[in-house]
């Protein structure tokens, strides 16, 4: 699932792709925002957002020999 992190002022409630983006726009505060990549809608957990349009037929990406080192596996590349 391709997931994006987006910056919420929260004076306007705009999203920005940077996080001082949003803290130059208004500057109360700002929230990261996990955005859908397939339908673009936003929500404030990134499990949420990995969820959205989850197809269970699709095959799973291959993880990465960081990812599979972090779960207790052996490097597989140099």
């Amino acid at each position: 699932m391709n997931v994006t992190t987006k910056y919420l002022c929260d004076g306007c409630c705009e999203l920005h792709e940077r996080e001082w983006e949003a803290e130059d726009c208004c500057r109360p505060e700002v929230f990261e925002r996990f955005v859908c990549g397939d339908c673009g809608d936003t929500f404030s957990d990134i499990e949420e957002a990995q969820e959205c349009c989850f197809d269970e037929d699709a095959p799973l990406p291959m993880p990465t020999p960081q990812e599979l080192e972090a779960m207790g596996q052996e490097r597989l590349f140099a």
